[in-house]
């Protein structure tokens, strides 16, 4: 494939979840020429028709960005949970609408790990509307902890802050609990005008995007918001103890990296997930994210492709997709 394209190939790159769809397209030497975003695409969360939707709204906005045509796409990668087992349908739909004529699907974990460190060994901790850690040794040996979903748990994810919150609101309702700025916030987030209205109007797909108000309240000095940013801080920790001490990774040649949506908590989150992680692997290093998941997805786009993960791809990749 690389001799048949040369230098011109492009590669495309799909990035999905439960609140938005990323699309990238970029050249051989890790360029990204144009990207665009669009709404939730785990089929798990938004159903398979607007996840299938969204792909599409992207993969086409990224396309347009960049100036190219669905014929130069050398390889494509999507890594969306639990779009595996819709393959052949959305294959089908990117083929009808869009003339993109194949897509590899990968792991979404994968592209998460290797976006997250920008290298094939360490850990990433992925905290969005779902959440898992993944990691991978200097002898290839990898390990996975949660990814479970919502129904079993994904314990410090953005699903399961926003449960919290609902069952904090509720406690309180009912005398069961201490008072939150949460309750008022969700009564104008769903427009009632009592919290027991929440029965009737919450679903499994319109409570996963609830985190922004959690933060609003631990921003206004919430105790309730405060302590559940805390404790998911505590239990993403978990996910990566877990990972460490099976790999027998706690060492400084290895980085931890906490990614995803939830870190738009900043500080506190970070500060609850970096001692919790420090009492049980005191000397596994802690990094920044090198990307988002969307590098990690063209990572594994030029890898089907043969082109090497080299200091100057990389590089580019960071410089552009950042």
């Amino acid at each position: 494939m690389v001799n048949d394209f040369g230098e011109s190939m492009l590669f495309l790159a799909i990035d999905g979840g439960g609140t938005k769809t990323e699309a990238v397209v970029a050249d051989r030497g890790g360029r990204c020429l144009g990207r665009a975003v669009f709404g939730g695409s785990n089929p798990n969360f938004v159903g398979f028709e607007a996840a299938a939707h969204a792909v599409a709204a992207a993969v086409r906005g990224a396309l347009e960005a960049a100036s190219a045509s669905p014929g130069r796409i050398a390889e494509a990668a999507c890594c969306i949970p639990g779009m595996k087992k819709h393959r052949e349908e959305l294959s089908r739909l990117l083929e009808d609408e869009l003339g993109l004529a194949s897509v590899l699907y990968d792991s979404d974990m994968e592209s998460t790990l290797f976006g997250a460190l920008g290298a094939k060994e360490g850990i990433a901790v992925l905290a969005g509307t779902g959440s898992f850690a993944m990691g991978v040794n200097e002898h290839g040996d990898n390990f996975v902890v949660g990814g479970w979903g919502p129904i079993i748990g994904d314990p410090g994810s953005g699903y399961a802050v926003s449960a919290s919150a609902l069952r904090a609101a509720a406690l309180a309702h009912e005398g069961r609990g201490p008072n939150t700025l949460i309750s008022d916030k969700l009564k104008r987030h769903y427009g009632v005008t009592d919290i027991a209205q929440l029965k009737s109007v919450i679903s499994a797909d319109n409570t996963g995007s609830l985190t922004y108000l959690v933060r609003e309240a631990a921003c206004e000095g919430d105790g309730v918001a405060k302590k559940l940013i805390f404790e998911a801080g505590e239990q993403l920790a978990e996910l990566a103890q877990a990972v460490i001490k099976r790999l027998d990774m706690d060492d400084a040649r290895y980085k931890v990296v906490l990614t995803g949506g939830m870190t738009v908590f900043g500080d506190p989150l970070l500060s609850a997930f970096t001692a919790s992680l420090r009492r049980e692997c005191p000397s596994i290093t802690i990094g920044t994210p090198f990307g988002p998941p969307s590098a990690g997805a063209l990572m594994l786009a030029y890898r089907a492709a043969g082109v090497p993960w080299s200091d100057d791809l990389l590089s580019s990749l960071k410089m552009t997709l950042l």
